[in-house]
């Protein structure tokens, strides 16, 4: 008897000693603790869902929020006083070096007809006649250009996009449309008789597709921007070469405004 109530009472011991009733904690001190605990996860796991929700409102606030207004694209093209600076440097160099420098490139790509000795004949000297006739029309122009409008007169930004920045009715402009293209094309003419090359006459005909293409997408872009004002100016100036439609432009209302600019 004595050993089973020994070996009963070692079996109690270890059994509070699982259930952390031993060392002399009372069962009602235990179940306080874990009170205690339970209330302070409890506290913790509040505390956590706070810190979620604020962080929520706040990235919906963020969003919600007005971004600031993007700044406007710069315009394109080149500032005026660049354009200025440009400008002789394109009429003297770019201007020759294309329409004088290729064709003599051209003509040595096959035979010089009337050429003898290294010199032209009689007949290719003719062709100095339309050279000097582009030469001087182009020349026109630039002067024109340079002494007619002032600094002021170019927008702050100068396109380079083949969009139109002013328009000139006067000097040249007053007998073409597109008096630039026929100076152009007068000294590829010129030097395709001076050489008697087909390489260079065969260069004339692609400028005169390429040319007559872009002067009609320049009308298109110089209606648009200058509306009736164009149109007056198209409709008293022909495309090409022409004496001006005067009779007309007197019956059209703020013609003499036009010419007055002229």
């Amino acid at each position: 008897m004595a050993d089973r109530s020994g070996i009963q009472s070692q079996s109690r011991t270890h059994c509070m000693a699982r259930a952390g009733l031993t060392h002399g904690t009372p069962p009602k001190e235990l179940g306080l603790d874990h009170v205690a605990l339970s209330a302070q996860r409890g506290q913790s796991n509040t505390l956590h869902r706070e810190r979620i929700t604020s962080s929520v409102m706040e990235a919906t606030a963020m969003g919600n929020a007005k971004s600031p207004e993007p700044r406007p694209p710069r315009p394109a093209g080149i500032p005026r006083w660049l354009a200025l600076a440009l400008a002789p440097v394109v009429w003297l160099v770019a201007i020759p070096a294309v329409h004088a420098g290729i064709p003599w490139a051209l003509s040595h790509l096959g035979p010089r007809y009337g050429w003898a000795d290294g010199g032209p004949s009689g007949w290719n000297l003719l062709g100095c006649v339309p050279v000097a006739v582009g030469a001087v029309l182009l020349a026109w122009i630039m002067v024109f250009g340079l002494c007619r409008y002032r600094y002021r007169d170019l927008p702050e930004r100068v396109p380079i996009d083949w969009s139109p920045a002013l328009l000139i009715t006067g000097g040249p402009y007053a007998f073409s449309r597109n008096p630039m293209y026929i100076g152009e094309l007068a000294l590829w003419l010129g030097l395709a008789v001076l050489y008697g090359s087909p390489a260079v006459l065969a260069g004339f005909a692609v400028w005169v597709v390429v040319m007559r293409r872009l002067a009609v997408r320049e009308e298109v872009g110089l209606e648009a921007a200058f509306g009736d004002r164009y149109r007056r100016y198209k409709a008293r100036v022909p495309r090409w070469i022409g004496l001006p439609r005067r009779a007309r432009t007197e019956a059209e209302p703020g013609a003499a405004a036009d010419r007055g600019r002229m």
